[in-house]
This record gives structure tokens, C-alpha cells and sequence, in this order.
């Protein structure tokens, strides 16, 4: 979000995944949860580790964008149905996962 703002530079998308996770808001009892972000390659595999090859977290074995770019057009993608990463252009449909720090 910092480095793009509105809109993302390769097609000048304005729902890109990083801004997807930055402007979701979550409702739970009364508190509006706003503080998502799009995690980086590093998050991603502790979370298929801890929680995904748990089964717990609800995860789907699908791609998920990382916050890590590869490039200046391009990015991490996790595959949780294969624990593989890879590098993926940004023009790409994939998945998000938002995390928030608690």
C-alpha cells in the first residue's frame, strides 16, 4: 500500500491483493477489525507448517499471494495444496489470506 497506493502499477488494478487485506474490516462483537495485511513468503509458510498441515484454519489447497516481491512486477505465490512457492506476475488471479498482529 505504501508503494502503490490506489492502484498497482503493472495494470493499474485497484484491488490488488495487498490492498484487499488493507481494506478489509472484519465485525465481531461490537469491534471493527481493520489492521489486515497481505503476509510475506515467510508468514505463509509458517502458516501452511502450523496450521494448514493441522487442518485447522480453514485454508484452501489453492495459491496464495505474499506480500515478498520477486520483482518489480512480480511476487511470491504459495501453493497450499503442494507446499511449493513460486514466483508469479502480478497480473496473476490468485488468492489472499489477510493476517492481522495480535
Amino acid at each position: 500500500m505504501a508503494k502503490f497506493g490506489n492502484a498497482e502499477p503493472c495494470q493499474s488494478k485497484t484491488d490488488y491483493a495487498a490492498k484487499v487485506c488493507f481494506d478489509l474490516v472484519v465485525p465481531k462483537d461490537g469491534v471493527n477489525y481493520d489492521d489486515w495485511f497481505l503476509p510475506s513468503k515467510d508468514e505463509l509458510y509458517l502458516m501452511e507448517q502450523n496450521l494448514r498441515l493441522k487442518s485447522l484454519g480453514g485454508f484452501s489447497f489453492v495459491y496464495y499471494w505474499s506480500s515478498s516481491e520477486y520483482t518489480d512486477v512480480g511476487a511470491y505465490i504459495r501453493d497450499f495444496g503442494g507446499s511449493t512457492q513460486v514466483f508469479h506476475y502480478r497480473d496473476s488471479l490468485y488468492s489472499v489470506r489477510p493476517i492481522r498482529a495480535f
